[in-house]
């Protein structure tokens, strides 16, 4: 378990914890401040829950681009 992948994680991940407040990571918790190496540790917290991440689109998968450009030539 890594405090990282906990929903009480109070950041976004790919923010630097150093460069933030100190904060609670779960409500019940004192407040502390956060490293980078301290949210890949392995703990063994019990407030520990999983984070539900969102899945992510599979690999190769493109996403059409909306464009508002018209093709064509316009020249008269």
């Amino acid at each position: 378990m890594r405090c990282i992948d906990c929903k009480w994680y109070p950041w976004v991940q790919g923010a630097d914890p150093s460069m933030l407040p100190a904060h609670r990571c779960h409500p019940s918790l004192p407040f502390k401040r956060w490293t980078p190496c301290s949210v890949e540790q392995e703990r063994h917290g019990a407030f520990f829950e999983p984070d539900q991440k969102p899945v992510e689109a599979k690999p190769g998968h493109k996403e059409k681009k909306v464009t508002t450009k018209k093709k064509g030539g316009g020249s008269k």
